[in-house]
């Protein structure tokens, strides 16, 4: 019997352990990369203007941008050093 609430304990712990990685990935990882990536963008439409739909899905990155403070130089010399 303690057996199988061992085990029963184990499985639950690593559900919780997956459902936190999940969390994590979700709550940290995405935005940062989300907020990364506009520097390829940068790169490839440094000499064009990128599609609509491109600078709708941007346009939160641009709108903190346009704001200035600390984030908004962070993003500009983000940005900078992808452009050659």
């Amino acid at each position: 019997m303690s057996d199988e609430r061992s085990s029963r304990r184990s499985a639950a712990g690593g559900r919780s352990a997956v459902i936190a990685a999940i969390v994590v990935f979700g709550l940290f990882v995405m935005p940062m990369l989300y907020v990364l990536s506009i520097g390829p963008v940068v790169y490839f439409y440094q000499d064009s203007e990128p599609p609509m739909w491109l600078q709708n899905f941007y346009a939160p990155i641009l709108w903190v941008h346009g704001l200035g403070g600390f984030v908004g130089q962070a993003l500009e010399r983000y940005a900078e050093m992808w452009r050659s």
